[in-house]
C-alpha cells in the first residue's frame, strides 16, 4: 500500500479530489481519497498568515506487493518520487512525507467520505522499485568516485598551489600568490552564485552550472568539468586569460581593492642606471622612460611619476637630495670631459703639418710622457 498526502499549500500545484479521482481513473488503477482532518478548514502559518480553505486529503493506493522490508531510507525516498512522477502527482504531494519509511497520519473524521477510484488492476510497483535501487546504486557509485577523487587531491594538494613568478623589468606586477589567496568560495559566489551544501565532511557548493566541492579555502574541484582549480586558475577560466594584469584590473572591477603592485626593484635599477649618465632632471627622466618605453616621467620632492604610477623615493631607497648630487656630479665629470677635450684639440692645432705625419705611435708616446702634466 502506498499513502500519499496532499494538503494544497500555496507553494503547491493545486488538486482539488474531483481532480485528483479524474487523474486516477486514467491512470487505470484501483485507490482510495480520503479528505483528512483539516480539509475545507482554514488553516494557517506559524506567522498567522492564511493557507485558505482548501481540499485536503490522502491518497491511498493498494499494491500487488509490499515494499521490500530491507529498502533503505535513500531508496525508498527514491522510490517514492519515481511513483509520485509516474501518477503525475509531482509538484502536488507533500514532499515531507515521502521520505518517512514510517509516518503517523491523524485520524480523518468518521464523516468523512472516502472517494473510491474502481478499476481492474492494482498498481505494480515492481518496474519503479527495480528503477529506484538501480537510481541509488548508481549515485552512491558516483558519489563514491567524488569521494575517492577528493582524497586523491587532499593527498597531492602541494601541486595544486604551485605558481610560476617569472621576473622581469616591467614597472608593475601582479602578486600571482596574492591572487592565490582570494577565497575560492567568495569568487565562486561573485560569478556564478550557487548554493552551499555539506555531505558528511565535505562541503559543496552547488550552481547551475556544475557542483563544486569545496576540498579548502582555495581549492575547489567541479566534478561535472572534472578539473581543480585554485583561485588563480579559476579567475584563468572566469576571465579566460592567462594574463595576470587583465585578471587584476578584471577582479578589482568586481571586487575592489587594488591587485597590481609597484615593480620596486625594477625602479630601482630603472633609477641608478638612468643616474650613471643623466645630467638634469630632463635627461634623468628620458633614461627612466627609455627603460619602461612609457611617455611620461616626472621627479618631484619626495616621489616620481613613471606613466600612472606615482612612487614614493623612499620606497626605492634614494632621495631628492643624492639624486640631485649624482646628477651635479654627473655634470662636473662631463665638464671635464669636455675641457681636456677642447685642450686637447689646441694642442694638436700647435704641431707643425710635418710633426702630424710622424708615426701616431712616437706621437702618443711622446704625449704620455709629458703633455698632461705640463
Amino acid at each position: 500500500m502506498i499513502i500519499l498526502d496532499i494538503d494544497n499549500d500555496p507553494k503547491d500545484k493545486q488538486l482539488t479530489i474531483k481532480e485528483a479521482k479524474a487523474l486516477l481513473e486514467s491512470k487505470g488503477i484501483s485507490a482510495m481519497i480520503l479528505p483528512s482532518k483539516s480539509n475545507q478548514i482554514e488553516k494557517f502559518t506559524d506567522s498567522g498568515k492564511s493557507k485558505g480553505i482548501k481540499d485536503r486529503y490522502r491518497i491511498v493506493i493498494p499494491t500487488k506487493t509490499a515494499i521490500r522490508n530491507n529498502t533503505d531510507e535513500d531508496t525508498y525516498e527514491e522510490f517514492q518520487k519515481l511513483t509520485v512522477n509516474a501518477l503525475g502527482l509531482t509538484g502536488s504531494i507533500d514532499t515531507s512525507a515521502l521520505k518517512d519509511k514510517a509516518r503517523f497520519y491523524y485520524q480523518s473524521p468518521l464523516e468523512a467520505v472516502p472517494v473510491v477510484v474502481k478499476a481492474d488492476r492494482v498498481m505494480d510497483i515492481s518496474n519503479i522499485e527495480n528503477k529506484a535501487i538501480q537510481n541509488v546504486t548508481q549515485a552512491r557509485a558516483v558519489k563514491e568516485a567524488q569521494r575517492l577523487k577528493m582524497e586523491q587531491i587532499r593527498a597531492d594538494i602541494k601541486k595544486y598551489r604551485i605558481v610560476s613568478m617569472p621576473t622581469s623589468n616591467n614597472l608593475t606586477y601582479v602578486d600571482a600568490e596574492e591572487l592565490m589567496d582570494v577565497p575560492i568560495t567568495m569568487l565562486i559566489h561573485k560569478f556564478e552564485g550557487g548554493e552551499e551544501a555539506t555531505e558528511g565532511s565535505y562541503k559543496y557548493i552547488k550552481t547551475d552550472a556544475t557542483k563544486y566541492s569545496i576540498i579548502d579555502d582555495k581549492l575547489a574541484h567541479d566534478f561535472k568539468n572534472d578539473v581543480t582549480y585554485n583561485s588563480l586558475t579559476y579567475l584563468q577560466m572566469q576571465f579566460e586569460t592567462n594574463n595576470l594584469n587583465i585578471i587584476a584590473r578584471e577582479l578589482e572591477k568586481a571586487l575592489g581593492g587594488t591587485y597590481i603592485r609597484v615593480n620596486t626593484e625594477a625602479v630601482k635599477t630603472a633609477v641608478a642606471d638612468a643616474l650613471e649618465t643623466a645630467t638634469n632632471d630632463k635627461t634623468f627622466e628620458a633614461n627612466i622612460k627609455e627603460y619602461f618605453g612609457c611617455k611620461f616621467v616626472k621627479l618631484d620632492k619626495d616621489s616620481i611619476k613613471i606613466a600612472d604610477q606615482q612612487i614614493s623615493l623612499k620606497d626605492i631607497g634614494i632621495d631628492k637630495g643624492k639624486v640631485v648630487d649624482t646628477l651635479k656630479s654627473n655634470r662636473a665629470i662631463e665638464a671635464q670631459k669636455k675641457a681636456e677635450a677642447v685642450k686637447a684639440k689646441e694642442v694638436e692645432s700647435t704641431l707643425d703639418p710635418k710633426q702630424k705625419k710622424e708615426p701616431k705611435q712616437k706621437n702618443q708616446s711622446h704625449s704620455q710622457g709629458g703633455g698632461y702634466h705640463r
